[in-house]
């Protein structure tokens, strides 16, 4: 693989991290002011609402992802169902960080076994 691949490899993958950091940082913003986080105000594949992260939430609220995602698409918030199901918010925040982390981190080592990036670029990330 040339220098420059791999370079650019490592870009992307900072920057996938880089953006996962944001979108965790907005949500949290937004669920502090009570904004609706929505799937479409909140996407992409390692955003809070990802697969991993919906799945995650709504395993702490006792409830399915797809119920979870009917009532955010809704304009309930986070912090609503959290309130409504007796969960602290912190539990669900920590599900979906936890939740994130191991996508992130499927991600990477799945680019480690395609040969995108190295071990050692890999361990960096990490």
């Amino acid at each position: 693989m040339s220098r420059f691949m791999k370079a650019g490899s490592i870009a992307v993958l900072v920057s996938v991290v880089a953006a996962l950091s944001i979108a965790a940082a907005v949500s949290a913003q937004g669920a502090r002011l009570g904004a609706p986080a929505t799937p479409a105000a909140h996407g992409g594949r390692f955003g809070p609402f990802s697969p991993e992260a919906l799945e995650a939430a709504a395993k702490v609220l006792g409830m399915t992802s797809d119920e979870l995602s009917t009532q955010l698409w809704g304009g309930k918030t986070l912090a609503g169902l959290a309130d409504e199901a007796g969960v602290d918010l912190q539990v669900v925040r920590d599900a979906v960080e936890a939740a994130q982390l191991d996508a992130v981190k499927a991600a990477i080592a799945q680019a480690v076994a395609d040969g995108s990036i190295t071990q050692s670029q890999a361990d960096w990330l990490l």
